[in-house]
């Protein structure tokens, strides 16, 4: 919520947008300066809410794939292209345009969509033009206009800021630095999308910490803290940079192995296994700490990324009944 307010008291455009143009975010200010409120604006696109002809939907997605794929912003510049959207000027407004001169600040906002800031340069483009002969009065403007550039310029970099933190809260886990199950699930149902695309096989580990919980009741949330860093650790040490390690709650994390086989599965499981030693120390405490680790597999097992879950559940149940600190594939 206070992104939002941030986002509508600030004197710019603020638009997030896909790949495919479909907004996603549409400030106070573009409702102001375009007359289409943001219940109308949120998921429709671009070239539809300002009737883009081809030459421009061109521009802005190939700016937009640019800036994605560098993960670095691009920009227009009012005084070199105008315009980049076609905001309609008030009427009382129309001097030398017919339509706003912008300054637009295209940047990353997550690994999908982008974040369109938006300068109304209209006033300093007419002023210049006014007093092109005036050259003490342009510098006092232009002067002015840096100032105010500035200003907007800090209005960008804190939205950029929040808009940070607020992603880093909603999608990662506080304690361990994993990511949480918000986050899981999106990449999840992008990898059974992959899956289903190549014809590969993924591997879900679901684990969980034996005795956990006498742990955290006898010696504290303090140790039992201390005790789940530690096993966050150990499973970033075990899997690689292509898995998604995932704090699921309390003690119990995923792991999910794209392009992996039973066989891979299990090899990642058993490396997990070894590097959880017999002994333990967590503040002057010497613990016993294992992990129980149940495996299913898509397409084998499952056929939604719910039912994966599901069944990599009850296999971690099963090696649980068959004595704990240890990894079970998931069986009918």
């Amino acid at each position: 919520m206070r992104a939002e307010l941030l986002i509508d008291a600030v004197h710019i455009g603020v638009v997030v947008v896909d790949a495919e143009l479909k907004v996603s975010t549409w400030n106070r200010w573009m409702g102001i300066h375009t007359n289409i409120p943001q219940n109308k604006a949120f998921g429709q696109s671009l070239t539809e809410l300002f009737h883009l002809d081809e030459e421009r939907i061109k521009t802005l997605s190939r700016r937009i794939k640019t800036t994605l794929k560098l993960g670095s912003p691009t920009f227009s510049i009012a005084s070199a292209e105008g315009f980049l959207l076609p905001i309609p000027l008030p009427l009382s407004s129309r001097v030398n345009f017919d339509f706003m001169q912008q300054d637009i600040t295209i940047a990353p906002y997550d690994a999908t969509r982008v974040m369109l800031l938006i300068y109304d340069q209209t006033p300093l483009i007419e002023s210049k033009r006014r007093e092109a002969g005036k050259s003490k009065k342009l510098s006092i403007m232009v002067e002015n206009a840096t100032k105010t550039i500035n200003k907007l310029k800090a209005a960008e970099a804190l939205l950029v800021k929040q808009r940070d933190v607020i992603f880093r809260q909603a999608n990662y886990d506080q304690l361990t630095g994993l990511p949480n199950r918000h986050l899981f699930q999106d990449r999840l149902n992008h990898a059974f999308k992959e899956s289903k695309r190549s014809s590969k096989p993924l591997a879900l580990l679901f684990l969980d910490l034996d005795n956990f919980k006498r742990i955290n009741d006898v010696l504290g949330h303090s140790v039992g803290d201390d005790v789940l860093v530690k096993a966050a650790g150990i499973l970033k040490e075990a899997t690689r940079e292509s898995d998604t390690l995932v704090r699921f709650g309390g003690d119990e994390f995923l792991v999910l192995l794209k392009d992996s086989d039973k066989d891979d599965a299990l090899h990642v499981a058993n490396k997990i296994l070894k590097l959880f030693k017999p002994v333990m120390d967590f503040k002057k405490h010497t613990l016993s700490l294992s992990p129980s680790i149940g495996i299913a597999m898509f397409p084998d097992h499952a056929n939604t990324p719910e039912e994966l879950i599901q069944k990599a559940d009850i296999a971690l149940y099963t090696a649980k009944s068959r004595g704990k600190n240890q990894a079970s594939l998931f069986s009918v």
